[in-house]
């Protein structure tokens, strides 16, 4: 894909326009679309994928905020990269984790203890 004249003085909505022909664009609007299919769904009673939260209330807040929250997080990646495709993974690894995630983050906690205890023998907690 070509590249665009994005800047920061462009209307949101010719930035929008314009984003939505960039590879970083096409995934903010293809987990856009998805975040609302899905909470519409939600509000129609049917459950269309295991969302990590249980209670719909949570999960249709979730889903709502997730495209205001990712075109912030895709439109500062743009400054802080060059590559379209880190806006991309941005975006994928936002809507996934958010949506999905069920387990703990690791933390440098548990990376010091693994360290550790590959030179001896630990208990996992």
């Amino acid at each position: 894909m070509a590249k665009l004249n994005l800047n920061g003085r462009m209307p949101v909505g010719d930035y929008i326009w314009s984003m939505g022909r960039t590879i970083d664009g096409l995934a903010w609007i293809g987990t856009s679309i998805a975040s609302l299919v899905l909470a519409i769904g939600l509000l129609l009673g049917v459950s269309l994928a295991p969302l990590r939260y249980t209670d719909d209330a949570s999960a249709i807040t979730a889903l709502l905020l997730y495209p205001v929250l990712s075109f912030v997080l895709v439109v500062r990646a743009r400054y802080v990269s060059q590559s379209a495709w880190f806006g991309v993974l941005i975006c994928c690894a936002l809507f996934f984790g958010l949506h999905f995630y069920k387990g703990r983050i690791p933390t440098l906690y548990d990376a010091v203890r693994v360290v550790k205890c590959a030179f001896r023998s630990c208990p996992t907690p």
